[in-house]
Parts: C-alpha cells; structure tokens; sequence
C-alpha cells in the first residue's frame, strides 16, 4: 500500500527524455508507478539547442508515463545539467533578537539567504542553497540548529547555480510540453539519492554520473554537498571518437558501442583468430563494413582514460581528494560498458563501483540499472521534499477509474498535481 502521494520527475538528458511516477511505500522502498521514455531532441551537452524538439520530446515521454501510470501529470520535478552550472562554498551570518534568541525556520531562511548572496551569482540564478553545517555562538558542527538559542547563527553552505538563459530554457521546455515546474534539481545530485548509501555520504564519497553529453561530479562528505562540477565530456564522444577511427556512421558506432563495447581487453577474444576479431555493421550509404572488436576497445579505453584523469583533476583542485574512502561511484548510462569500475581503480588509485537504483517496487525492475539512477533519484528527491513539506497529511491511491486525486506539498517546494486520466 503507498504510503503517500505521488509525485513526477523528468529526467532531461542529452539522450533520453524518462519521465516518472513515484510514490513512496510504508518500508522505504520507492514503488515505479509509471515510466515513459523518449529519445532526447533540440539537447546536447546537457542544454537546450531547439526549444520546440526538447518539448516534443519531453510531451511525448509523459504521454507513454500518463498511459501506463494511469495519471495526468501536471508538474514534476526536472533534472538540469550542463559546464553553465556553477558551484562554490560560502557563508553566511545573522544575528538573533535579543526578545526571541530561540533558532526558528525564519532565521535559517535568512542565515542561508546570507551565504547566497556573493558577488559572482550576480549574473546566475541560484538553483540551491545546501547547509553543510552551522555553528551557533562558536559552537561547531550543529545538523540543525532550530530550537536551540543563542545570538550569532553562521552557516557553511554549498550553492549551486546556473545561466539564467539555460534554465529559462528549461522552463519554455516544460511549459510547451504542458508541466508546471515543482524543482529544478541538478543531475548529481539527483543520481546520489539513487545510488549512495548512508555510510559513504557520510566517510566521503564522489559520485560521478557519466551521461551522453556531460559528466557530472558530486562529493559528499559528513552527510553533506562539498563540491559539485560538470565536465563537458561523456558518452557520445566516446561514440563519435568510435564514428571516425571505424568510418562508420554515429548510429552504427553507438550500436557496436552498446553490444561489443568494454573498457579492458576481453579476455574470451582469440588473439589467433582473425575472424573473431571482427564485426560487421552498416556503414555510409547503408554498405556493410567490417571492424575490429580489439579497435573499438583501445577508442573506448583511451577517451575513458582522458575522462577519468578529468575528473581526477576536477577532484584534486576542490581540495577533497584525500578524503574520499567511499571512492568514485560510477553511474549513468556509460557505466554499463564492462570492466569500468576496475579501469577506475586502475586510472585513479581509488575504490570504484557502479552505482545502480536500490529499494524499488513497482514496474521498479525496469529502472535498475546506472542509466536511470538520475530519473529515479529525481523521484526519491521529491519524495523527499514531501515528506519534508507536509509530514502529517498522507493518502492512498485512489481506486477507481473517472475519480480525481490531487497530491500536494506546500512551502517553498511547490506542488505535485495529478489526475486520474478519463
């Protein structure tokens, strides 16, 4: 039995549309009530390049979500990524009155509106303010401060911003696909609420989401956002690296590159065999060309090189490479190429696994592996912020075809609205 109301999140990538209904069940897991994906148009690099192919593709990904979830959606919960997100580490200071020194939500509003307020988001737009940790008359280290007195309230905050065009884009995107905007939430973030646990979010951990057209990085460390980045590098260079040494066309490269692609040499290829080592695919001009399985590795192996020294690199600059021995957490869609976690390790000295959805019900099976951990994410994200919003009011699903359901959270986080379908 749900133990809440649903809510929806659109993953908006550079490949895939995926949107999702979830609801939360009684023992924690994230019942899949609906999916629909959609191939991604009018995106690349995680951006907005044709405002009317993204919303196409984003109506088309709800309808196939409405149909099978049996909901009208409404609004949801939208992924954003791209290198025009910015991040950095402030903070932020208010006094308390005298008449009332008790910590209210009103004075954490306001201590995090002070760590925002730095000169270089003058030209972004704030996406998220998130405390690190607060410290209360020079007591360090306080998780939450509200009901506690005092005088002097500071926080350490992460903030994440973004280009006011790309996100104004975003938001034309959904409003022509016909869905309100309850969060905006960046792809990293997103994905660690699939694939970390408790125990690494809380030792130092980095989670790096390799999707098609950009690698985010996020580095959580006591239960907090320490760093947060996007490289403009990912998959679909991998495939387009493929398209060029091979001569084939991009669709043929991104084939070969899902069925025979691996990061290591396969140790079943027979050295001696000519034959095994080659494949066949449609080359331009519809023509078949033969390649060789040992070539499409060495490609792969030498872009996923560069990309991890990248991140190494992304790493070593916040300060944070030292305290990671949760490691690297691999995810998205080009984590499924085989031997990935082990080049890792190989390439970074740290400890690496591929990070997949966990705690799933529902259609849930269909949404396990890394390419949905930003989708499902997405989903728990906001299922979070329920929670958060509105604590004491909790519903069923409604049973019968032709009734009506609304789902609803207030404060600052929005809504989420649905209706059964006629």
């Amino acid at each position: 039995m749900p133990g809440g109301h649903a809510v929806v999140a659109v993953d908006l990538g550079t490949s895939k549309v995926c949107a999702i209904v979830a609801e939360q069940l009684v023992d924690g897991r994230t019942a899949i009530l609906g999916v629909g994906l959609c191939p991604a148009r009018g995106m690349a690099k995680g951006v907005i390049t044709d405002l009317d192919e993204a919303a196409t593709a984003v109506a088309r990904a709800v309808e196939r979500a409405e149909r099978n979830s049996g909901y009208r959606l409404l609004s949801a919960y939208v992924s954003i990524s791209g290198a025009h997100l910015h991040s950095t580490n402030t903070r932020g200071i208010v006094g308390l009155p005298r008449e009332r020194p008790e910590v209210s939500a009103a004075e954490v509003t306001r201590v995090l509106e002070a760590a925002s307020t730095a000169p270089s988001f003058a030209r972004d737009e704030i996406l998220h303010v998130l405390p690190r940790t607060y410290t209360l008359d020079g007591q360090q280290g306080v998780a939450d401060p509200i009901g506690m007195i005092g005088t002097r309230l500071e926080v350490e905050a992460h903030v994440i911003s973004g280009s006011a065009t790309a996100i104004h884009n975003v938001r034309r995107a959904m409003e022509r696909a016909g869905l309100a905007i309850d969060g905006l939430v960046p792809e990293p973030l997103a994905a660690a609420e699939a694939v970390l646990t408790a125990a690494e979010r809380e030792m130092g951990v980095a989670l790096v989401d390799i999707g098609a057209g950009t690698t985010d990085l996020a580095v959580y460390l006591e239960d907090a956002v320490w760093h947060t980045a996007a490289l403009p590098i990912g998959g679909n260079h991998l495939t387009n690296d493929l398209s060029i040494v091979l001569q084939v066309p991009f669709e043929s490269a991104e084939q070969l590159k899902v069925a025979w692609g691996r990061v290591l040499p396969d140790p079943a290829l027979d050295p001696d065999d000519a034959n095994d080592d080659r494949l066949q695919v449609e080359g331009f001009e519809g023509t078949p060309r033969m390649v060789s399985r040992r070539t499409m590795q060495e490609v792969i192996e030498a872009r996923l090189e560069q990309l991890l020294q990248l991140v190494q690199k992304e790493l070593r600059a916040s300060g944070y490479d030292g305290a990671l021995p949760g490691g690297l957490v691999l995810t998205g869609g080009t984590a499924l190429l085989p031997d990935l976690a082990d080049f890792s390790r190989q390439v970074t000295g740290l400890r690496a696994r591929i990070g997949t959805p966990r705690r799933l019900a529902g259609l849930g099976d269909s949404l396990g592996g890394p390419a949905f951990a930003t989708g499902v994410g997405l989903a728990r994200w906001a299922l979070r912020q329920q929670a958060t919003a509105a604590p004491t009011r909790r519903g069923e699903r409604p049973g019968g075809r032709g009734r009506r359901a609304r789902a609803q959270a207030g404060g600052g986080f929005g809504r989420w609205l649905r209706e059964l379908l006629p």
